[in-house]
């Protein structure tokens, strides 16, 4: 018993880690929430992550990881170096989306998380709309 509660508290920390490592990097969003003068991305994360738990009570963790790690350094990728129209649209958005995925698994790998990275990049990439739970929750 005692070797199962010692892994599962493992367990959290490295889940922890993962969320507090992911809002440092939302913390360094130059640009500011109007309300709150925070950090705009920080303020994102945290207002997908309550929508989250009013959908979903019990989160997995990998729709925990892949809510709070939706826009993950934003900043870094403007919408402005894509083309003003509609084609210019989506493809930013498959660029972001592929940007934020892998600096998300960065940060699961480097938190002990490896086993989830896959999962994580599934959900933030909104595959299996309407057939996989996590992915509609997060959609």
């Amino acid at each position: 018993v005692c070797y199962w509660v010692a892994v599962k508290l493992r367990r959290r920390r490295c889940l922890q880690a993962a969320l507090d490592t992911i809002d440092a990097a939302h913390s360094c969003d130059p640009a500011k929430d109007a309300a709150t003068g925070q950090p705009a991305e920080l303020v994102y994360a945290a207002s997908m992550t309550r929508w989250m738990r009013r959908l979903t009570p019990r989160p997995s963790e990998a729709l925990q990881i892949a809510c709070r790690a939706q826009h993950l350094e934003r900043w870094l990728h403007p919408r402005d170096a894509f083309p003003k129209n509609r084609e210019g649209y989506f493809q930013w958005r498959t660029e972001a989306k592929k940007a934020h995925t892998a600096r998300a698994a960065q940060i699961l790998r480097d938190a002990g998380l490896a086993d989830l990275t896959e999962r994580v990049a599934y959900i933030m990439m909104k595959k299996g709309l309407g057939e996989d739970a996590d992915s509609q929750a997060m959609e």
